[in-house]
């Protein structure tokens, strides 16, 4: 496992466990006509095969990887489609910073100044894309919902999201790319697939005031023609991945110090 280096932006105020929500390892690599459904229909697990250590599917049926040399503990591919022939192509990687059993009041507080440095990177322009902090909607609706309930509102902390943005070859991958979306977000409990921050509120809040575990959800998002998915494309993914979570890794082990 690849130790991540120090960042330089600081936070306001182990070994890898394969996440919980995700099946990996039952079902041996090459055994794809035994899982319901063919998660692997479109031969994604090709593009992973100098580091494919063990393969599932992910609670919502979505093909999960586990990858030697990862910082994440899975990583799932969803692939939709949209009109005129195009997909979208999802990959989010999963990170476990503090289980559920290691959860005390100190971790609990730090989740909470974690949930402000959420965010989207999102872009516009044509011609020449350039992009930029948003804050993350599930940091917004959250927000609201404190502030219906009398309590303080969390306004986002962009410090992270700038410096990510800033790093050089994020920025050149990002250049080469062109995602659609890539966002950074703290797990708020199991929502279904697809479902918007707005349709689970309640559960969001209820995490929200007594987190049971600390896990970041990295994703980023690409537009492609299924027919040509470019083997660069994938390797330009699990990059923006990996050097995304790195930062995030150290930005979260400077507010659990």
């Amino acid at each position: 496992m690849r130790e991540s280096q120090g960042s330089g932006t600081k936070c306001l105020g182990g070994t890898l466990r394969t996440n919980e929500a995700v099946e990996v390892g039952e079902i041996e690599s090459g055994d794809l006509r035994k899982v319901p459904g063919r998660p692997d229909r479109h031969g994604f697990l090709r593009y992973f095969k100098d580091r494919l250590v063990t393969w599932g599917v992910d609670r919502d049926g979505h093909l999960a990887v586990k990858l030697r040399d990862s910082p994440f503990d899975t990583i799932s591919i969803r692939i939709r489609a949209i009109l005129f022939g195009e997909h979208e192509v999802m990959l989010t990687g999963r990170r476990t910073m503090v289980p559920r059993e290691r959860m005390s009041e100190r971790e609990k507080r730090a989740y909470v100044r974690l949930k402000r440095a959420e965010f989207d990177v999102e872009w516009r322009g044509l011609l020449r894309r350039r992009y930029f902090c948003a804050s993350s909607p599930s940091l917004e609706v959250l927000s609201k919902l404190l502030s219906e309930r009398g309590m303080a509102p969390l306004n986002q902390d962009a410090g992270l999201c700038q410096e990510i943005l800033s790093n050089e070859e994020i920025g050149r991958v990002l250049v080469d790319l062109r995602p659609e979306a890539v966002r950074a977000y703290l797990h708020t409990g199991y929502a279904p697939s697809g479902a918007s921050p707005k349709e689970i509120e309640a559960e969001m809040l209820d995490f929200f005031q007594d987190p049971e575990e600390l896990r970041w959800e990295i994703e980023v998002t690409k537009l492609v023609a299924m027919a040509a998915i470019d083997p660069h494309d994938v390797r330009l993914m699990l990059l923006i991945l990996e050097k995304t979570i790195e930062k995030v890794i150290a930005y979260t082990n400077d507010c659990l110090r």
